[in-house]
């Protein structure tokens, strides 16, 4: 494998290495070969963001939280350790606000992050934030297709919430309309 990737340097093999392995849910082996890449350059972002990514995905919380917590300060330019702090938040902590405030971050530093969109506009609908919300998807449904049929779904579930159906029902018809395959 190694022939394959000749000419780059060590660190970024095994940083490549160790998305595949974390790919394949080789867990174990991804966090060897991260740790390992850290070694060889210990201010790559990318590598202690992976990192937390391989203890999320071994249900280790804490660990996870940490290693998000030194990338974002690592690269605070990167929308991804944010949009991870704020599952971290909405999910173990329980502490929406606090979620938001990440969501909102990773908004910030890519504003068409629509996995960071939506969970933004998820939070602050939760928090009784629902015209921000609202605005979220709104902004999301027009200029994000990729994710314009989640964020139509939830400015119909908003117009619902505030019985005004026609509104409704043209959201949940648009959002059908963007996804063929949904019969």
């Amino acid at each position: 494998m190694l022939e394959q990737v000749e000419g780059l340097p060590e660190h970024t093999v095994k940083e490549l290495l160790g998305w595949i392995l974390l790919e394949r849910n080789q867990f174990e082996m991804s966090l060897e070969t991260f740790s390992s890449a850290l070694r060889l350059r210990p201010g790559c972002a990318r590598c202690v963001f992976a990192k937390g990514l391989v203890w999320w995905q071994c249900q280790q919380a804490s660990s996870a939280y940490s290693c998000f917590l030194q990338a974002a300060k690592m690269d605070p330019h990167n929308p991804e350790p944010f949009v991870f702090l704020g599952h971290y938040q909405r999910l173990v902590a329980k502490n929406l606000k606090r979620a938001s405030k990440c969501y909102e971050k990773a908004v910030l530093l890519q504003p068409l992050h629509a996995c960071a969109a939506l969970c933004l506009s998820d939070a602050l609908s939760s928090i009784g934030e629902e015209d921000r919300a609202f605005s979220i998807c709104e902004r999301m449904a027009a200029m994000a297709p990729t994710s314009a049929k989640e964020a139509l779904v939830r400015m119909g579930l908003y117009w619902r919430k505030k019985s005004v159906y026609s509104e409704a029902i043209k959201c949940f018809q648009r959002a059908l309309q963007r996804d063929a395959n949904d019969k």
